[in-house]
């Protein structure tokens, strides 16, 4: 089928269709990592948000949800779940059906026809299954459908018998609408024999902009009409929960990918970070703190663009904000970098240095943090509790009447590494609306001499990065048998909580 498109649906579809490009960027969503809260994370982050050093978590019923959000400014309240949205497209009565597993051929083929006739480009497309599950699609025009898939992300078991491998794919993806609903598939799970398979037990259309008389956002129409086929993002060259020193000098980047069949030519314009003066910026046009470049991206190549900074003595302790870049006109976003003491390479390599030198001894957690602390650096007692129940009322603390742990701003809350804490019974207050969700800690995120410390149901168990995929157990005074990408994976899954301690942020190194 061939189908017409309103400006107010090329809006939903082009930010469906930028999703697509963001790759395994865009994991599937939480929720399996943070139950039982059950939450998603929506209305958060536009397309560009997602980078390569800060994934988001994405499922099926937020990328429907967002493309009427961003696309057009619409916020369709709790239908970003497809509990909610079957009951707005029974509402609608656009279309709805109740499959009995019944229906002759001459039905279901009836029914069939009338559900694709009644489809609009910019469509939710809605079912329920016997298991009380969901899914979401949407349908942006000519028998295609853009949908998030599930199943990208898979962490290791908790139980301390996971696999400890982290299996990413992308989660957007097109898919032919009528293989979707009508053909055979030969699993024979729920996703098998879609609409008269005995699976699904009500499929339905929503359709939140039926009515829609708004204006379309500005940032949408760019969005529409300058990036239609450009995946861009801007990089830090400190990765998301890295700190930067005073002195330091910091390289933003530019990436674009043309996925056109011709060329792109864009604007881009940055505001050089307060606290921090430029050090350079190639092909750039410089006013005042004012960055501005014009670019062309040949057909079906990648392009970047790069500026450096150096960061001030007046931004210590401040985060850098890099929020003010526009690409075609539209926002693009990178992590916020904290300044913050870290630890020399020198002083990493005396830490590395005094953790192997201990191996053999008897010390065991926080005691054997603080005589690495002191054959380092000579700190007597650089961490004032040693047990660690005492070390976690420190830290974390549930509030009367809470169901969830926070940090706390206490002996060690200044510790903590922004952004690297979560887990599926814990708050993160000061990173927003959403910041509570679990975000995985990945090797890059972290830096030599970072102390991990994970809450379970049970017990609190502490770790110390010593550089190249070493996680070193201070329960066992020995490297972790898991190793770090599977220690990291474990974190996410602990009932209660975890968080990455940078020490030096807060400890004064001689």
């Amino acid at each position: 089928r061939v189908d017409t498109f309103t400006e107010v649906q090329k809006a939903i579809v082009a930010y469906a269709e930028s999703m697509i490009l963001r790759g395994d960027r865009a994991q599937y969503d939480a929720g399996s990592m943070m139950a039982p809260d059950k939450r998603y994370e929506y209305g958060t982050n536009s397309p560009e948000d997602y980078t390569s050093d800060s994934w988001k978590y994405y499922n099926c019923a937020n990328l429907t949800f967002d493309s009427y959000y961003f696309g057009l400014g619409l916020d369709t309240g709790s239908n970003w779940y497809t509990a909610q949205i079957i009951q707005s497209a029974q509402s609608q009565k656009i279309y709805y059906y109740a499959p009995t597993g019944n229906e002759t051929d001459a039905e279901k083929q009836a029914q069939s026809d009338k559900f694709y006739a009644a489809l609009q480009p910019g469509d939710t497309i809605v079912l329920r299954r016997k298991n009380d599950t969901g899914h979401a699609l949407l349908y942006i025009g000519n028998g295609i459908v853009i949908h998030s898939t599930g199943g990208s992300y898979k962490s290791a078991d908790t139980s301390g018998t996971g696999t400890g491998v982290e299996a990413y794919e992308a989660t957007v993806r097109y898919l032919n609408a009528y293989d979707f609903f009508d053909a055979k598939c030969d699993n024979g799970g729920a996703y098998s024999y879609f609409i008269f398979g005995g699976q699904v037990t009500q499929l339905g259309i929503y359709r939140p902009h039926r009515n829609f008389t708004g204006t379309i956002p500005q940032e949408a129409l760019n969005r529409m009409n300058n990036l239609q086929g450009i995946a861009v993002e801007k990089i830090a060259s400190k990765a998301f929960g890295q700190t930067a020193n005073i002195g330091e000098e910091l390289t933003y980047t530019f990436r674009f990918l043309n996925a056109n069949d011709v060329d792109k030519t864009l604007d881009i314009t940055d505001i050089i970070p307060t606290g921090t003066t430029l050090v350079s910026a190639p092909g750039a046009t410089v006013n005042g703190s004012n960055l501005s470049w014009t670019v062309t991206i040949p057909a079906g190549e990648k392009l970047e663009i790069s500026y450096t900074v150096k960061v001030g003595a007046n931004a210590s302790g401040n985060k850098l904000e890099s929020k003010s870049a526009k690409v075609g006109g539209v926002t693009v976003r990178s992590s916020d970098i904290y300044v913050a003491r870290t630890l020399t390479e020198a002083e990493q390599q005396k830490l590395i240095d005094a953790a192997k030198s201990l191996s053999g001894s008897s010390l065991r957690n926080f005691e054997l943090l603080n005589e690495i602390y002191k054959l380092a650096f000579g700190i007597d007692k650089a961490f004032a509790h040693t047990d660690l129940s005492t070390f976690h009322s420190q830290l974390f603390e549930k509030k009367s009447g809470a169901s969830k742990y926070t940090v706390i701003d206490n002996q060690y809350g200044d510790m903590v590494v922004n952004g690297l804490c979560g887990g599926r019974n814990f708050n993160c207050d000061d990173e927003g609306a959403q910041g509570w969700l679990t975000r995985l800690a990945r090797e890059e995120n972290l830096v030599v001499g970072d102390v991990l410390v994970g809450r379970t149901s049970t017990a609190t168990n502490i770790y110390i990065y010593l550089g190249n995929g070493i996680c070193w157990s201070l329960a066992n005074n020995a490297e972790d048998s898991a190793g770090l990408a599977t220690r990291l994976e474990r974190f996410v899954g602990y009932r209660n909580c975890w968080a990455v301690l940078r020490p030096s942020m807060t400890i004064a190194i001689p």
